[in-house]
């Protein structure tokens, strides 16, 4: 802390995140974010979400997001399959303009998976799935 009593940054230390072993695992979705990404084969900017799951391991907590997914809802789009396989929702009931913050808090399993860039490996979703029914997670 610094003498003002606020903290101050620090850089980062680079350190290595205990990782997830690859299985499916009860999962709370903690958060949708909206940011900007590149199209693809593109320089342009374009508005992509990403969810965010919070999965306990033990005592420990972990926090994953998903690939960002274009604001796109037809039988094709990455949104709606993802949105399919994790409600059960079909094209016919998901509405134009449908307020995507309502999905935190709901429950799913992850399925994780473990993925090596540059010499460092990171957890993936791989798919995320309808909650077991007698799922218990709240971890929030």
């Amino acid at each position: 802390m610094a003498e003002n009593g606020f903290m101050t940054a620090k850089p980062s230390e680079g350190g290595e995140f205990e990782l997830l072993e690859d299985g499916a695992y009860d999962a709370v979705c903690v958060g949708v974010t909206s940011r900007n990404f590149k199209k693809y084969q593109s320089e342009d900017l374009e508005p992509k979400f990403q969810f965010i799951y919070q999965i306990s391991d033990g005592d420990k907590l972990h926090y994953l997001r998903t690939l960002p997914m274009r604001n796109v809802i037809n039988d094709k789009s990455n949104l709606y399959t993802f949105l399919n396989a994790w409600t059960g929702v079909t094209l016919d009931k998901l509405q134009e303009g449908q307020d995507l913050s309502k999905l935190v808090g709901c429950k799913a399993q992850i399925v994780v998976g473990t993925s090596e860039r540059e010499g460092k490996k990171f957890n993936n979703i791989m798919n995320v799935l309808k909650a077991k029914k007698n799922s218990s997670a709240q971890f929030v």
